[in-house]
Formats: structure tokens, sequence, C-alpha cells
């Protein structure tokens, strides 16, 4: 596979449909009134659940990918200095 192909892998990703998933357990069915902003200080609903597996497992692979994207794109030696 190309480098250019694992770029655009990393994308398909982050742009799947799991990832969607991700924002429609913020939904008012699912008790909560949005999706929190960066910026936000309040505790959000599910700050406190433990019942949000499907939330936490795509979080966590969003995070993952992120995290490669960004050090795949990065100049190496931005890479080696986060690394340390």
């Amino acid at each position: 596979m190309s480098r250019e192909a694992q770029l655009e892998a990393l994308l398909e990703i982050i742009n799947s449909s799991d990832a969607r998933q991700a924002i429609t357990e913020y939904k008012p069915e699912k008790g909560c009134n949005n999706v929190p902003t960066i910026s936000s200080a309040e505790l959000h609903p599910l700050d406190s659940s433990t019942d949000d597996v499907v939330l936490r497992k795509t979080i966590r692979l969003l995070e993952g990918v992120c995290q490669q994207l960004c050090a795949s794109l990065a100049p190496s030696q931005c890479t080696a200095l986060n690394a340390t």
C-alpha cells in the first residue's frame, strides 16, 4: 500500500459511519442536550455514564487514527520531538 493510500485509509476511518455514530450518542433521545464544545466547562450527562461502550470505542479509534495521521503528515523532526 502506498503512503498516500495509507493516509487515505486513515481519512476514510475519520469520515466513516462509525465516527458519525459518536455524534448520535449525544442526541436528545439518548438523554443528552447537545455535543459538548471544547470550551465547555460544564459536566455533560455522558461524563458520568457507564454504559457508553460504543462512544468510548469510537473515541479510542478516532484518537489513534488522528494521532497516526498527524504523525504521518508532520515533519519527522516534529514527530521525534513530540514522542519524547
